[in-house]
């Protein structure tokens, strides 16, 4: 079984239907177990850049379990653990992304997300999906 945690932008590109197929492929097998931080839908009703989608609290539940048939990820100790062990990129600060790269190392987790800045936490244990 593999268990993938999608960041916030991999579940709005599902929602908009440009998840690259080979990523999708993986995604929809029924051996896969598919997870999302509690933060995504944090970050998608707070976010300037995610408000202007215009999603409802009840649309992105939606999005979340009906569509993507997720299970949420609540932020737990060993995750702000992995977080202060961490590297600091100064090219990327973003708390939210931070704090769930957190959640898949700790979790060891396959991270699910095109930002680019992320391969760089390949080699401090980050297993992705995207790139």
């Amino acid at each position: 079984m593999r268990r993938f945690l999608l960041d916030t932008s991999a579940v709005i590109k599902w929602t908009a239907g440009t998840v690259p197929h080979r990523v999708k492929r993986q995604l929809v097998k029924p051996s896969s177990t598919l997870l999302v931080s509690i933060l995504t839908p944090w970050e998608i009703v707070i976010r300037p850049a995610f408000q202007k989608l215009n999603f409802s609290h009840a649309q992105v539940l939606e999005i979340l379990f009906n569509d993507l048939g997720a299970e949420i990820l609540p932020v737990q100790l060993n995750h702000l653990a992995k977080l202060r062990e961490m590297p600091f990129f100064p090219d990327h600060t973003e708390a939210f992304d931070r704090l769930i790269l957190a959640q898949a190392m700790a979790e060891d987790l396959i991270l699910v997300g095109s930002d680019q800045r992320f391969p760089q936490y390949k080699k401090h244990g980050l297993k992705l999906l995207w790139d």
